[in-house]
């Protein structure tokens, strides 16, 4: 059964550490970039199923790398989700016009586990059904 592929973008490595072991434990292929210019690097080699962005780092900051995976063929309909310590409304609206599929705030509550759990099995799920009828038209 194929792997989810999970792109992890934060500056904050112990956060990009406990996602990716999170994501790992629960059956995805995680990969980490620690600023935009990296995930960048990283979405030319992979197509991420999954893509978790921190709005606020150097450079590229989350919500310009969101407009700019939404711009790509490759992952305009991928599932974006921001994380960000600034979860005031305004933010939040910023996230979703920008085009996340959904918004978590900072600091990481436990409840983030099970959400992020349900997430990859969603997307196990998918790839099920995208493998299963592949091979029945193939």
């Amino acid at each position: 059964m194929a792997k989810p592929v999970v792109l992890v973008v934060d500056d904050d490595e112990a956060i990009g550490k406990l996602l990716r072991m999170v994501a790992e434990l629960w059956g995805g292929d995680v990969y980490v970039a620690t600023n935009g210019l990296e995930a960048l690097a990283h979405a030319r080699n992979i197509t991420p199923d999954l893509i978790i962005l921190d709005i606020m780092m150097h450079g590229i900051d989350g919500l310009q790398l969101c407009r700019m995976f939404r711009e790509r063929e490759e992952t305009k309909d991928t599932y974006i989700l921001i994380i960000s310590a600034r979860a005031d409304m305004e933010t939040v609206g910023d996230a979703l016009n920008a085009g996340a599929s959904d918004f978590w705030s900072k600091p990481i509550a436990r409840d983030w586990m099970q959400k992020l759990r349900k997430l990859i099995q969603e997307k196990i799920e998918e790839k099920a059904n995208e493998s299963r009828n592949n091979s029945r038209s193939g």
